[in-house]
């Protein structure tokens, strides 16, 4: 759904991209996050990028939006099953350095 993920998300939701998905062979996703940080003496964005696929069905409990339906390449399991959030992890290792 690209810029209007958000708009497919809230009308027809995961179990909907499935239902549009199902006669596809061809699944390959890309899953792209964003953060920001600011504070009074700086701002800074992290973006993390994940290629994969749209799995088959709605797997997993954890995180949220496209989670349970996206499969990192070279997983087995959805980020839902097992959460990687790209973006939070390299805000979390530049707050790390940042002091």
């Amino acid at each position: 759904p690209g810029a209007y993920s958000n708009f497919v998300f809230s009308k027809i939701g995961n179990a909907g991209i499935l239902n549009l998905m199902k006669y596809i062979k061809k699944k390959d996703a890309t899953f792209i996050s964003a953060i920001a940080y600011r504070d009074s003496r700086e701002s800074k964005v992290f973006c993390g990028k994940v290629n994969g696929i749209i799995s088959k069905k709605i797997l997993g409990n954890a995180g949220f939006g496209y989670d349970p339906i996206f499969i990192p390449k070279g997983y087995k399991k959805t980020f839902a099953q097992d959460l990687k959030l790209i973006a939070v992890e390299k805000l979390c290792r530049w707050l790390k350095n940042f002091s």
